[in-house]
C-alpha cells in the first residue's frame, strides 16, 4: 500500500475541514481509471479501523463529522470515493453502478483486511455495505 500525505483532489472536495488528527490518502488503480481514499489515523488507537462507505452524492468527506469524532476517540477509518457519486469521483468509472462500486469498495478493504473486522455504510453506501459484508466472513460489525 502505497499512502500519501497530501491529496491532489482537494479542491474537488464536498467540505475542506481539517482532521482532528493524521490522514493518509491511497490512489487505487482500476483498470483505466483511479479513486482515491483516505485513511483517518488515531493519535492512540482503542480499536481496529473500521471500512466507511458514504452515500450517493457525497465523496469521503462528507462523513467527516462522524469519522473525526471516530478518529478522536481512537477509531481510524478508511473512506473511498466511488465511481459517479461525486466531483472527487471523476473521471471514475465509464458506466458506474453498483456493481462497479462494490468493487471499488471491496478493493479499498484490501488495505486494511488485515485488522478490518467493522464495516459502516451510510445511505447508498449502506446496501454496498451489506453485499460487502456477504463477502468478507471476518466482518462481525455493521453498522447502517
Amino acid at each position: 500500500m502505497h499512502l500519501q500525505k497530501g491529496s491532489s483532489q482537494r479542491l474537488k472536495w464536498q467540505f475542506d475541514e481539517p482532521a482532528p488528527g493524521k490522514e493518509l490518502f491511497i490512489n487505487e488503480a482500476f483498470g483505466n481509471y483511479q479513486q482515491q481514499a483516505r485513511l483517518l489515523v488515531p493519535d492512540t488507537e482503542r480499536a481496529a479501523p473500521a471500512l466507511v462507505l458514504g452515500g450517493a452524492r457525497s465523496d469521503f468527506t462528507r462523513l467527516n463529522p462522524l469519522l473525526y469524532r471516530l478518529q478522536a476517540a481512537g477509531i481510524g477509518s478508511l473512506t473511498g470515493n466511488l465511481s459517479g457519486h461525486s466531483l472527487a469521483s471523476e473521471p471514475g468509472a465509464v458506466a458506474p453502478s453498483l456493481a462497479t462500486n462494490l468493487e471499488e469498495a471491496q478493493r479499498f478493504h484490501t488495505h486494511i483486511a488485515a485488522r478490518c473486522r467493522t464495516l459502516i455504510g451510510h445511505s447508498l453506501g449502506a446496501a454496498i455495505t451489506l453485499k460487502l459484508a456477504a463477502r468478507l466472513p471476518q466482518v462481525d460489525r455493521i453498522v447502517l
